[in-house]
C-alpha cells in the first residue's frame, strides 16, 4: 500500500461513508509507520556514522538527525550522507532546515571557515547551499525534537511565538456557529498544544507569563461564545470564577480545560519520571552516556537541569497537592519473600492522597526479595492532572468564595455522583447483584457519574449544537444570565402568571410551557437507539405496551430481562426535574434550590412518584418491568438511570464478546476494560442528550425550531452497531489480553 494509491472509506457514528483519496506512503497517524521508518533508516544511518565514530558522535529521533564535533569533521560526514542516503533509501536531506550551532565563536565567523571548506574540497560541493544562507549558522540555540535548546532568550523567545500562533488561530475559531464544535476544537487542538513543550522545558519562569495569556485567551474565547459577550461585562472577580469553572475537572462540576500552569507540571514529572526509570535500566556505559556524572539512585547528585525540575516537582507534590510516599514495608520473617512487585499504578487512600514512589526508587534496579525495597509505580499523567486540579490552592480559594450564590450553587449540582450499584428497592437489584465483585473481601461496587463529563469525548454527533442552544447550556450552567431570556425579559409565559425573566428556573418549572413535551420526545428519539445495540426491539411513547391504567412508559424495551428464567421486557419512563424552585406563588422562593442539603433529592423525588405511577399498574400477567429513568435539568441523574447504564453495558461487552469470539477464553482484565469503555461511551452520550434536552426547555419558548432527528440506520443487525461502538471507545486493551 505504500507504493500505490488508494481510496480509504471512513463510516461516521451516523452511518455516512466518505471517501478520501490516499496518497503513496505511510498511513497519516499510524504509529507503525514511525517503528517501520526508524526500523529501516536508522540502520543505514548507523553504518555510515560508524565509519565517523572518532571524529563525531550523533542522534537520531525518526527523521531528524543531530551530528556534535569539530566542523571540520561534520562537514565531510554531512556530505557523505547527503549522498549515500539518497541512493540508498530514495530520500534526501532537506538542507534549508539545517542549523549549525557554534559555541565559544561568533556565527559569522564559522561561516566563513565553513565556505572557505566546501569551496576548496569537491567533495563537500552539495553543501553549497549552506553557506548560501548565513542564517543556518546560529549560537543561541536550536531546534531539537520539537524543543528549543539554548539560551534562556532563545527559549523565551520560541515559546512566545508558539503561544501567538496558538492566540491567533484560537481566534480563527470565531466565526463557527456550532458552539459545542467551537469548544472541542479550542479545547483538544489549542489547549493541548503547549503540553509537548512543557514536558521538556525545565525553565518555566521563561514561559509562565505566556502560557498565562494563552490560559486567559482560550477560557475568554469560550466564555465569549458561550454567553454572547456578556462575559466582557463581568467583575475581574466573577471573571476568575469563572475561568476557574472551566479550567477545574468534571468531577469538581468543571468543564475539563486544564491550565497550563498545572499540566505542564504533571507533564513535565511523568515524561521526566520515566526517563529515569528507563536510564535505570540501561548499563553502567549507556548510564553514564545519558546521565554524566550523575548517580540515579542518590537525587543529592541531581545537577542537570531537567533533574532538578522533576527533584523540585516533587517536593512540591509533596508539600501542596496532597501527595505522599508510600510507607515503608514491614521486613519479611527470614523464611518469607518479600511479595513480588505491584504493576498496577499506585490507588490513592480515600482521603484523596495520591501516592508517589520516591525518587530514588526510579532507577533502583534492586530485586524484589530486597526488605527495603518499595515498588510503586509512577501514576499516569491524566491521574496527576486530576490530583493537581483538586487540590490546587487559588481553586481551592475561589470554590469558597461562592458556596452560597448561583453561581456556586450550579458547580455543586454539576459535581460528582456516586451511588451504590445494589439497592433493595431498584428494578435492576437482581441484575447488580450477579455483577458485584465476587472476592471475599472485595468492596461493594459503586457507580460514579459527572454531569459535565461529556465534554471530555471527542466524539461526531448527528444533532448540530445551535449557537443560541449552546449559550443556554454554557449560561445555565455557569450560573449566568441566559442570552436568549436577557433579550426578552418580559415576555409573558404561556401561564399568564410570570414573566420569562433572564434565568432559566420559570420556564423550566412552569407546567404551562409546551417546550417541556417538545424537549421530552426529542430527547426519547435519541434515547431510543442506544438501547438497539443488543438486538432487542424498542419500542417508544404510543408503541410502548400499555399498563393496566391505559398509562405508559417512554421506551419499550423486548426481553431485556430474565428473571427465574423468563424473558422480561423493560419499561423506562424518562423525564426531567429542575432543581430549584421556579413555578411557585412564593416569588422569594423562585430560583433557590429545592433541597440545598441533599442534590440527589430533586431526582429522587421525581423517580418515586415515577414508580408510583407506573409500577404497579404494570401487572406481572403482561411479563414487564418498570424503571424510571430521571435526569435534573443540571444533569444530574437517577441512580436507577445508572444502573440501567450500567447493566446495559455489561451486556454490550459480553455481546461483543460473544461477537468477536473471545468468550471461549476469556480475561477478566479485558472484560472489565470493554465494559468501563461501553459504560463511559453510555454515560457520555446521555449526558449529551440531557444536556441538549434541558437547553431546548428553555429555548423552544422563543425559537420554536426543533432538530431533526438521526437518520436510521439502514442495517438492521445489530453487530455493526455494536462494532461502531466499540471502534468510538479509544481504549486500548490491557496488558495480556
Amino acid at each position: 500500500m505504500r507504493s500505490a494509491v488508494g481510496k480509504l472509506r471512513y463510516h461516521a457514528s451516523n452511518g455516512d461513508v466518505s471517501i478520501v483519496d490516499s496518497k503513496t506512503g505511510g498511513q497519516q497517524g499510524d504509529p507503525f509507520e514511525m517503528l517501520a521508518y526508524a526500523a529501516s533508516v536508522h540502520p543505514v544511518l548507523g553504518s555510515i556514522l560508524a565509519k565517523f565514530q572518532d571524529d563525531a558522535s550523533a542522534a537520531a529521533y525518526a527523521d531528524d538527525l543531530y551530528l556534535t564535533g569539530k566542523l571540520r569533521a561534520i562537514l565531510p560526514l554531512l556530505a557523505h550522507l547527503n549522498e549515500v542516503v539518497p541512493a540508498d533509501t530514495g530520500m534526501s536531506f532537506n538542507l534549508e532546515k539545517t542549523r549549525i550551532l557554534v559555541k565559544d565563536l561568533l556565527p559569522a565567523d564559522v561561516h566563513n571557515t565553513a565556505k572557505s571548506l566546501i569551496e576548496s574540497d569537491d567533495r563537500l560541493h552539495t553543501l553549497r547551499a549552506l553557506v548560501d544562507r548565513p542564517e543556518v549558522f546560529v549560537a543561541d540555540g536550536i531546534i531539537t525534537v520539537g524543543v528549543p535548546l539554548g539560551t534562556d532568550a532563545f527559549v523565551t523567545a520560541y515559546v512566545a511565538n508558539k503561544c501567538q500562533e496558538i492566540s491567533a488561530d484560537i481566534d480563527k475559531l470565531d466565526p463557527l456557529t456550532d458552539g459545542f464544535v467551537h469548544y472541542q476544537l479550542v479545547r483538544f487542538c489549542q489547549a493541548t498544544r503547549l503540553q509537548y513543550l512543557n514536558a521538556h522545558i525545565p525553565k518555566y519562569d521563561l514561559t509562565s507569563y505566556q502560557q498565562a495569556q494563552v490560559d486567559c485567551k482560550i477560557t475568554d474565547a469560550i466564555l465569549k461564545k458561550g454567553t454572547s459577550q456578556q462575559s466582557e461585562q463581568w467583575s475581574a472577580q466573577d471573571k476568575a470564577w469563572m475561568r476557574m469553572r472551566l479550567q477545574d475537572s468534571h468531577a469538581e462540576g468543571g468543564f475539563g480545560i486544564t491550565p497550563n500552569a498545572l499540566t505542564r507540571l504533571s507533564a513535565f514529572y511523568s515524561s521526566t519520571a520515566r526517563f529515569v526509570q528507563w536510564g535505570g535500566q540501561l548499563g553502567d556505559v549507556a548510564q553514564s552516556t545519558f546521565f554524566p556524572s550523575t548517580d540515579l539512585t542518590d537525587p543529592a547528585t541531581w545537577h542537570a537541569p531537567t533533574l532538578t525540575r522533576l527533584r523540585d516537582i516533587h517536593t512540591l507534590l509533596l508539600s501542596t497537592y496532597q501527595c505522599q510516599h508510600a510507607p515503608a514495608p514491614a521486613s519479611p520473617a527470614p523464611s518469607q519473600p518479600a511479595p513480588p512487585p505491584s504493576s498496577q499504578p499506585s490507588a490513592s487512600p480515600p482521603t484523596g492522597v495520591l501516592v508517589l514512589a520516591q525518587l530514588h526508587q526510579l532507577a533502583s534496579n534492586a530485586q524484589p526479595s530486597s526488605a527495603v525495597q518499595i515498588v510503586t509505580s509512577l501514576p499516569t499523567q491524566r491521574r496527576l492532572t486530576r490530583q493537581l486540579v483538586q487540590h490546587h490552592p487559588p481553586f481551592i480559594t475561589l470554590r469558597s468564595l461562592h458556596l452560597q450564590n448561583r453561581p456556586g450553587e450550579q458547580q455543586k449540582l454539576q459535581t460528582a455522583q456516586k451511588y451504590r450499584a445494589v439497592a433493595d428497592d431498584s428494578a435492576l437489584r437482581g441484575e447488580m447483584q450477579i455483577l458485584e465483585p465476587q472476592a471475599q473481601d472485595a468492596e461493594p461496587r459503586n457507580l460514579f457519574y459527572s454531569p459535565l463529563s461529556f465534554l471530555a469525548q471527542i466524539t461526531s454527533h448527528s444533532q448540530p449544537w445551535p449557537l443560541d442552544l449552546w449559550q443556554t447550556f454554557i449560561s445555565t450552567s455557569l450560573g449566568a444570565p441566559v442570552p436568549i431570556l436577557v433579550h426578552h425579559p418580559r415576555t409573558l409565559c404561556a401561564c399568564r402568571k410570570h414573566n420569562l425573566g433572564n434565568q432559566p428556573d420559570h420556564v423550566q418549572c412552569c407546567p404551562s410551557v409546551g417546550a417541556t413535551t417538545q424537549a421530552h420526545d426529542w430527547a426519547i428519539t435519541q434515547l431510543q437507539p442506544l438501547f438497539r445495540s443488543l438486538g432487542h426491539a424498542v419500542r417508544v411513547q404510543t408503541a410502548v405496551t400499555a399498563s393496566k391504567g391505559n398509562q405508559r412508559g417512554d421506551v419499550e424495551i423486548k426481553d431485556y430481562l430474565r428473571h427465574n428464567g423468563v424473558d422480561r421486557t423493560l419499561v423506562f419512563d424518562f423525564s426531567m426535574a429542575h432543581d430549584r424552585w421556579g413555578a411557585t406563588d412564593e416569588p422569594s422562593k423562585n430560583g433557590q434550590l429545592c433541597y440545598p442539603h441533599d442534590l440527589n433529592r430533586t431526582v429522587r423525588e421525581a423517580a418515586q412518584k415515577k414508580v408510583k405511577k407506573y409500577q404497579g399498574t404494570y401487572a406481572n400477567d403482561h411479563g414487564i418491568s418498570f424503571l424510571p429513568a430521571i435526569a435534573s435539568t443540571t444533569g444530574r441523574l437517577d441512580a436507577d438511570f445508572l444502573r440501567l447504564l450500567f447493566w446495559h453495558a455489561h451486556r454490550e461487552s459480553e455481546e461483543f464478546s460473544r461477537l468477536t469470539g473471545q468468550l471461549a477464553q476469556p480475561n477478566p482484565d479485558a472484560v472489565h476494560s470493554k465494559r468501563a469503555a461501553f459504560f463511559n461511551s453510555l454515560k457520555s452520550k446521555i449526558g449529551h442528550i440531557v444536556a441538549k434536552a434541558s437547553a431546548m426547555r428553555v429555548n423552544l419558548n422563543l425559537s420554536p425550531a426543533i432538530p431533526s432527528p438521526p437518520r436510521p440506520r439502514p442495517n438492521t443487525s445489530h453487530a455493526p452497531l455494536l462494532y461502531a461502538l466499540n471502534l468510538s471507545h479509544h481504549v486500548l486493551p490491557p496488558q495480556g489480553a
